[in-house]
């Protein structure tokens, strides 16, 4: 089995979400296990020096493209 890194966005910051609880009709009920204090690009940096391939970038829901941009 290969690592695949992934890089999930919401709100234009890395986070880990409880996934049942992201919700288009009422988006204060997304709880989060993780909010990452370091930018998307820091991610994508770590996953590039340690030869990391075949990742990819989640954005879930709006406000997450100049986020993504940066990542790339």
């Amino acid at each position: 089995m290969k690592f695949r890194p992934c890089i999930d966005l919401h709100d234009g910051v890395v986070k880990q979400i409880v996934g049942s609880t992201l919700c288009d009709t009422d988006p204060q009920a997304v709880q989060t296990n993780f909010v990452a204090e370091k930018p998307p690009s820091w991610f994508a940096g770590l996953y590039r020096a340690d030869n990391l391939t075949g990742g990819h970038i989640i954005k879930l829901g709006p406000g997450n493209d100049a986020a993504a941009e940066e990542a790339l």
